[in-house]
């Protein structure tokens, strides 16, 4: 067919008996979805920086980053997070020796850089975030292996180190 110059052309895309715009976007949908689903998510108890307690967070893994939430309904209802670290430069450790009646611990500790800035003199220059430590306990010694297992995973992918994921 042709088409008089400067005028719009219009693409057929064979798409089935509804049109296939329904199908299409249910996939596009499902998609998007699949990308903002938390790769874990849970309720761990943390030690909080000043009142050393043990508090209960909900705390979820997604876009390689762990955040935590008062209640799995502040989640749910997109409220923004109590605290988050990324997980690139994150280092998960067991933590047996404080295991006990409390529960099973483990540590995160984020060493990312936080940001880069320009200097005149020298080019750019990185300013590292201090080290953070988050000490978390979780009820059993299979939680506390899964949530080690998936936050290595993520501050892997999150480095750009390449892993083995398990489907």
């Amino acid at each position: 067919p042709s088409v008089a110059p400067g005028a719009a052309r219009r693409w057929r895309v064979p798409c089935g008996s509804d049109g296939g715009w329904s199908r299409a976007a249910s996939m596009l949908a499902a998609s998007i979805k699949a990308k903002d689903a938390p790769v874990h998510q849970g309720v761990v108890r943390k030690r909080g920086a000043f009142h050393k307690a043990l508090k209960s967070r909900y705390f979820v893994v997604r876009h390689q980053t762990v955040s935590y939430y008062k209640t799995r309904l502040d989640f749910e209802a997109r409220e923004p997070a109590q605290g988050s670290m990324p997980c690139r430069g994150l280092v998960v450790a067991s933590q047996m020796k404080m295991d006990g009646k409390d529960g099973f611990f483990f540590a995160l500790t984020a060493t990312h850089i936080q940001r880069a800035r320009k200097s005149y003199r020298t080019g750019l220059l990185a300013a590292a975030v201090p080290a953070r430590t988050i000490t978390c306990c979780v009820q059993t010694p299979l939680e506390r292996a899964k949530w080690i297992e998936v936050l290595q995973s993520e501050a892997k992918l999150a480095s750009g180190t390449p892993s083995e994921h398990k489907d």
